[in-house]
């Protein structure tokens, strides 16, 4: 029996980030200066965790006064 490929759930690469988030990869990089975690897998390549993405915006949430 032979396995196939099968990507990691819940893992993305820089370009699906981007992508999702409609961000260029200096966009990204930026994030990733302002703390946005990631995996280094080597000099050109990084991954993210879909846990890791979510609470890292989560804890940049802001809600506005709508109080006026």
């Amino acid at each position: 029996m032979s396995q196939s490929y099968q990507p990691l759930q819940g893992v993305f690469t820089e370009k699906e980030v981007c992508e999702l988030l409609g961000l260029t990869k200096d966009q990204l990089n930026a994030l990733r200066y302002k703390g946005l975690p990631f995996v280094k897998v080597n000099d050109r390549r990084r991954l993210y965790f879909e846990d890791d993405l979510m609470e890292w915006f989560k804890s940049k949430r802001t809600v506005m006064n709508r109080e006026q």
